[in-house]
This record gives C-alpha cells, structure tokens and sequence, in this order.
C-alpha cells in the first residue's frame, strides 16, 4: 500500500480530475462531469446544469471541493480522495510494506530489491508537467480556517494513523511525518 500526504492528495485530485481533467474516456469524464455538477449544484446558488452543458464546462473552486469532501460520506466517495482509512482498511488487513508517495521511487525500489526483481522503476512526469507539491501554497492559501478544520476532520484518521501532523495553523506548507520511514 502506498500512502500520500491527505492536502496533497486532495489537491491532486482536484486539479487532475476537476480542474483541469485530461480525460479521454467517454464515461469516466462523464462521471466526473456529474462530481463537477454535483459541487456546484450544492454549493453555487446561481448554478443551472443545463445552462452548464450547453455551454462551456464550469468548474467548482477548491474551496467549494473541500465542501463537498466534507458534506460526503467516505463510503460513497471516489477513490482518488476517499480516506485511506476507508479505502484500503489498514486497520483490518496486515499490509507488510507501506510505502510513501512522497518517495515512491525508492519505496517502489526497495519493494523490487526485496522481490529479488533486478530492475529499477523509472518515474517519467513528463517534459512540463509539474508535482502537486509546487501548487500546494496557491490553493491552500485561499482556504479558510474552517476550510482546514473541515479537511482535518475528514482526513485526521489518515494523518493519524500514517503520522502526518496536521498543519494547525492552515498552513499547509508543509508535509510533515513523524518517522519518515514507514
């Protein structure tokens, strides 16, 4: 199993599927078409559905994400922003290699070398493609308080169980892990 820093994944998610979606699948961008309707029909007064297909798309803030984050059920929510804890049951089953996606080279290296797999993974961005970590303080900072305290409650079984301190002071900026050797 691999972990991720709860803002960060929030915020990849977000910006690859509702941002800024580079979706090629008919029905995956349909569905994501439906998440983008659904967080803006919940939390946008003037926000009309059909004027939005017939237009061009409209995207939620990231405030209005977080929002609607808070207000799901985790059972219910897509797995690229359920908790951890609801996804992958950490609790109920014995994971014998928990990697970070923060050092997923050298997790997902370390996993080969312990396989006895002689290779070495390669992980390719892409010439302009930049990590979510670089785009952290931009849309972190445009949060309210309550914005960070809503994410919190959310996501603390996460922070908690993987050892993430939590920014108290709404400054994500940045990732912390008490023992960064998990």
């Amino acid at each position: 199993m691999f972990i991720r820093y709860p803002p960060e994944r929030v915020l990849s998610a977000y910006r690859n599927k509702i941002e800024h979606p580079l979706i090629t699948d008919p029905q995956e961008q349909s569905i994501w078409d439906e998440v983008r309707y659904s967080v803006l029909n919940s939390y946008r007064m003037d926000f009309n559905v059909k004027l939005a297909k017939e237009k061009e798309q409209i995207f939620p803030t990231f405030s209005e994400f977080i929002h609607f984050l808070y207000d799901s059920d985790p059972v219910e929510m897509n797995e690229h922003y359920k908790p951890m804890v609801e996804l992958c049951q950490p609790c109920a089953v014995d994971y014998n290699f928990v990697g970070n996606f923060a050092s997923i080279r050298s997790d997902a290296n370390a996993i080969l070398e312990h396989l006895n797999i002689n290779s070495t993974l390669f992980w390719d961005r892409g010439k302009h493609s930049k990590p979510t970590t670089s785009y952290v303080q931009k849309y972190y900072s445009k949060l309210q308080p309550a914005d960070f305290r809503r994410l919190e409650e959310k996501f603390g079984g996460d922070m908690g169980l993987y050892e993430f301190l939590f920014p108290s002071t709404g400054d994500p900026n940045y990732q912390t892990i008490k023992d960064s050797k998990l």
